[in-house]
C-alpha cells in the first residue's frame, strides 16, 4: 500500500494499529524494535487527530458552500429590487439632480458587492434625507426593511470569510498531522521489515507487499 494519498495514509495507519492490537506476537516483536506502547499511542493520537481534522475541514467547507449559496440567493433578490427602486427614485427626483447625486445612483452598478455597497448607501441616504416615495409605491417601511436586508448580506459575507479562514486553518492542521502520521507509518514499516526479515509473510498484516 503506497502512502501517496490522504486515504492511503489513514488506512495504512489504521491497519498497523489494528494488527498490533490483535496479535500479541507481532506486538512483542515490534516492541523490541522501538515500537513500544508509547510509540503506538503516538500513532493512535496522530490518526485520531488526522481524522478529526479531516471531518472538521469537510464541515467547514460545506458550511462555507452553503453560506455562499444563501448569500448569492439573497443578493439575487435584493439587487434587482434596489435597481427598481433607484430607477423610480431617479424619475421621482428628476428635477432635483443634487438629490439624485447624493444618493449615488447616477450610474447603477451591474452586480455583486459594488451593487450591494451602492444599495446600502442608497437606502441609508433615503432615510437620512427623509425622502417620501409613498406616491411611487415605495414605503418607508420597505426602505428600512431593504436596508436591514443589505446589512444582513454584509454580516453574512463576514461570516463566510470567518468560516473560510477556519477551513483553511483546518486544512493546514490536517496536512501537518497527516505528514507526521505518514512519517510514523514509514518508520514503523522500516522497523517491521527488519523485525520480520526471517518471516516476511508477517509483513502482509501491515499492508506491506512481500517481494518474492
Amino acid at each position: 500500500m503506497k502512502l501517496d494519498s490522504e486515504i492511503s495514509i489513514l488506512e495504512a495507519a489504521q491497519l498497523v494499529i489494528y494488527s498490533m492490537e490483535q496479535e500479541e506476537t507481532i506486538r512483542q516483536q515490534m516492541e523490541a524494535y522501538g515500537f513500544t506502547p508509547n510509540r503506538m499511542q503516538q500513532g493512535k493520537g496522530l490518526l485520531t487527530k488526522s481524522r478529526h481534522c479531516q471531518k472538521e475541514q469537510s464541515e467547514r467547507y460545506n458550511a462555507q458552500w452553503e453560506l455562499t449559496q444563501q448569500l448569492q440567493a439573497e443578493m439575487d433578490m435584493i439587487i434587482p429590487l434596489f435597481k427598481e427602486h433607484a430607477k423610480v427614485t431617479k424619475v421621482a427626483f428628476r428635477s432635483e439632480p443634487n438629490t439624485v447625486h447624493s444618493l449615488k445612483i447616477d450610474r447603477l452598478e451591474r452586480k455583486g458587492w459594488p451593487a450591494v455597497r451602492q444599495a446600502e448607501h442608497f437606502y441609508a441616504k433615503l432615510l437620512e434625507l427623509d425622502l417620501n416615495l409613498e406616491h411611487y409605491g415605495i414605503s418607508k417601511k420597505e426602505i428600512q426593511q431593504n436596508r436591514t436586508a443589505i446589512k444582513a448580506l454584509q454580516t453574512m459575507k463576514e461570516e463566510r470569510m470567518r468560516i473560510k479562514a477556519l477551513a483553511e486553518n483546518c486544512t493546514q492542521t490536517k496536512q501537518e498531522s497527516l505528514q507526521r502520521l505518514r512519517s510514523w507509518v514509514i518508520e514503523f514499516r522500516s522497523m517491521a521489515r527488519i523485525a520480520f526479515k526471517q518471516t516476511p509473510q508477517m509483513l502482509e498484516a501491515f499492508g506491506i507487499p512481500v517481494i518474492a
